[in-house]
């Protein structure tokens, strides 16, 4: 029975920046994406009768509105590959409604585990192309690392791989809609200039240095997330030793840069009580196909 795992690596936004909509209709972005070191696992089964998904958490729905169902049939359809005989199995660590791209990072993972377990030689910009029509971060789920991400998440340029520091995450119990936060931010009627601080941020990136990143990390959509402990979450980072502290994506997942891992990590208390909590470093990769052996996380 041919059976392939993968990890499906979350992301944090160090900056995300809003610079209008496109002809489409699309909110044109400007976003620095970092893959981190918690995923969660997708094994993937050549077994049974059509395209079935289980998962370890109840709250996530496993039918035909999960991106991993939609990822797998959108690639058998493109390939022309009969939509049969496949299991999924997800193993939920990555929050809901964080910021941290949990259901894109499923879908990537259903895109370059089939790629491999079906031995479909597609290349990465084709499972991209594949990606974004499902979701707009999949394609840089699929690719990760350190990234400049723009239009609505189909343009990437690499940056110089970020590894200074590390992050102390933490989730309040309330999510936060994407939709729902991009149209508070739509009705706005002054909006936000952040393109001075971006710039900082990216040279602070490209520079590998924590200290200037952490001084200039922007989300346009955190003023409009509508969920108080936010900002307490990010003060309360802060005084933890945090060298900045901002919401990623539209949230409502906020996270502090640390100097170091372990001081991260003596921090984790302060953030235990939240539904969700980690201490982590940034990883170079989007998602990773284990060994066959390695069943467990790591």
């Amino acid at each position: 029975m041919n059976r392939i795992i993968v990890k499906a690596y979350g992301k944090l936004n160090l900056g995300l920046e809003i610079l209008g909509r496109d002809e489409r209709g699309y909110h044109d972005l400007r976003m620095v994406m970092q893959s981190v070191g918690v995923f969660d696992l997708l094994t993937i089964t050549e077994e049974g009768q059509g395209l079935r998904l289980a998962c370890n958490d109840p709250g996530v729905p496993a039918d035909e509105t999960n991106l991993v169902l939609k990822c797998a049939r959108k690639l058998l359809e493109e390939t022309g590959r009969p939509q049969t005989g496949l299991t999924f199995h997800l193993e939920k660590h990555l929050p809901m409604e964080a910021g941290m791209a949990g259901g894109s990072a499923d879908g990537a993972a259903a895109l370059a585990g089939l790629n491999a377990l079906l031995k479909l030689n597609l290349s990465q910009q084709q499972l991209c192309d594949i990606g974004v029509q499902l979701g707009a971060d999949i394609p840089f789920c699929l690719t990760g690392g350190t990234q400049l991400v723009e239009g609505i998440g189909e343009k990437l340029t690499p940056l110089p791989e970020y590894t200074a520091g590390a992050f102390l995450i933490g989730k309040p119990i309330a999510g936060v809609s994407t939709k729902a936060a991009f149209a508070a931010y739509d009705a706005l009627e002054e909006k936000p200039s952040l393109g001075e601080e971006f710039e900082r941020l990216l040279e602070g990136v490209k520079h590998n240095d924590p200290v200037e990143t952490a001084a200039h990390l922007v989300n346009a959509l955190e003023p409009v997330c509508g969920v108080p402990e936010v900002e307490l979450l990010g003060q309360r980072m802060l005084k933890a030793g945090a060298l900045g502290a901002r919401m990623t994506g539209s949230g409502s997942a906020v996270y502090g840069i640390f100097p170091t891992l372990k001081e991260a990590q003596e921090q984790l208390d302060s953030v235990s009580h939240l539904p969700f909590s980690a201490a982590v470093r940034p990883v170079n990769r989007g998602v990773e196909i284990l060994p066959q052996e390695n069943d467990k996380i790591e």
